[in-house]
């Protein structure tokens, strides 16, 4: 995924409306409390102004109104109700910047109710943000959020003004908040909030904080072809050995992301340099048949490295069957493992996951973390879910078999 991809989908989850925009309704304003009254000379043209906000005639509404504010020595309640309308007449005008002022008259009225002015200040957040108002529809959200600490609509629409102010710190710093109050309260983690971080960690160009993100997003998304490639490109570009190379290139034909011919090709290669040129001649397969390769201007350097391929398989499979009576009879197993790695190259997960068993139990191995793996990845190809995830969750003591680990249970 590009940068620009990546800004197109953030811009995408931000375009959706993030609260409902409630407008104060006219009828609850002459419904305020008994003991509040208006006076003859304010309630004349109050009333018109409530005749044509009902008619839908606005620029009426607000010439009322303002007569309304000529009137010395307005008691609170009548600002309250003044401003109230206003709020609706000023909508009605798409005047959003006014019905902003509107409503935070209306709140300082000291007439709202707590209930009311909990739905006014999300009114007015969501105007502030309408109008790009970002630093106050910040503001307003935060103090907000100050005493309804547990809105998340509202947690994120700080951080969406936070990016689109171009605050990318501030804006992955909400949305890890966002992300561990949800987590710590049970509750679902939303792709939205992650592509927030992901695209604030993109512009910063810190890869730690674009593979955080990236590990977040394939768990909430794991069938998303792209998180998962960029992730699994971003834990190559940290982990370049050919053993780490060929695991996730192993990662990648599992999810289906191997696309391109150079994928397939640079697999086989890898694979026949680490003496299991099976899983190299199964991805030589999979290119031809998928029609990646033996395409076009490249087609005979395809066909080359394929009969490379398996000519190294014929001489692989002879020595595996020599390998497999030494294995026998050796004190340690790294003999049994060379044999599980050819099996399970060739799809004989049956065998291989015997001799992955037996080469574990042994012992004397040099990484055992990639022994686990392997075992892992063979029991899941033979459709043993429950004894992979274990298998995988006893990856220990090498940090990038761990990771690997983690992820081939998320994409399992």
């Amino acid at each position: 995924m590009n940068g620009k991809q990546l800004v197109a989908l953030v811009m995408v989850a931000l375009a959706g409306p993030v609260l409902a925009t409630a407008v104060v309704d006219t009828g609850a304003a002459v419904a305020a409390p008994k003991q509040q009254k208006v006076s003859e000379k304010v309630g004349k043209p109050l009333q018109e102004a409530q005749a044509a906000l009902q008619a839908k005639d606005y620029n009426k509404a607000i010439a009322k109104l303002d007569e309304a504010k000529a009137v010395e020595k307005r008691s609170p309640y009548e600002n309250y109700v003044i401003s109230q309308f206003e709020t609706n007449a000023y909508v009605g005008l798409k005047q959003y910047d006014k019905a902003a002022r509107a409503i935070q008259s209306t709140i300082d009225s000291g007439i709202a109710a707590p209930e009311e002015v909990t739905t006014l200040r999300k009114n007015l957040i969501q105007i502030y943000y309408s109008l790009k108002n970002y630093n106050a529809a910040v503001q307003a959200a935060q103090q907000y959020l100050s005493q309804n600490p547990g809105d998340s609509d509202m947690q994120v629409l700080v951080a969406q003004s936070q990016y689109l102010q171009g605050k990318c710190a501030e804006a992955g710093s909400t949305v890890k908040k966002l992300v561990d109050s949800a987590r710590s309260a049970g509750k679902p983690v939303k792709e939205e909030w992650l592509q927030i971080q992901l695209s604030c960690a993109h512009k910063a160009k810190d890869a730690n904080s674009m593979r955080d993100a990236l590990e977040q997003l394939v768990r909430v998304a794991p069938s998303n072809k792209d998180y998962w490639r960029d992730l699994i490109n971003a834990f190559r570009a940290t982990n370049g050995s050919d053993a780490m190379n060929l695991e996730s290139f192993r990662l990648m034909d599992r999810l289906g992301t191997l696309t391109t011919a150079d994928d397939y090709m640079e697999m086989a290669q890898v694979a026949v340099l680490l003496g299991v040129p099976g899983d190299g001649q199964s991805a030589i397969k999979e290119g031809y048949e998928k029609k990646i390769l033996g395409q076009g201007n490249d087609a005979g350097r395809h066909e080359r490295l394929k009969k490379t391929v398996d000519d190294a398989v014929a001489v692989d499979k002879t020595e595996t069957a020599a390998l497999e009576k030494e294995a026998v009879t050796a004190t340690t197993g790294e003999k049994d493992i060379a044999v599980a790695e050819s099996y399970a190259s060739y799809g004989q997960y049956d065998k291989a996951i015997a001799s992955y068993q037996s080469g574990i139990k042994k012992g004397g191995l040099k990484n055992p973390a990639a022994a686990q793996l392997r075992l892992g990845q063979a029991l899941l190809a033979a459709g043993k879910k429950a004894e992979a995830d274990a298998a995988f969750k006893a990856v220990k003591g090498d940090a990038s078999y761990e990771k690997l680990a983690n992820y081939w249970m998320i994409a399992s």
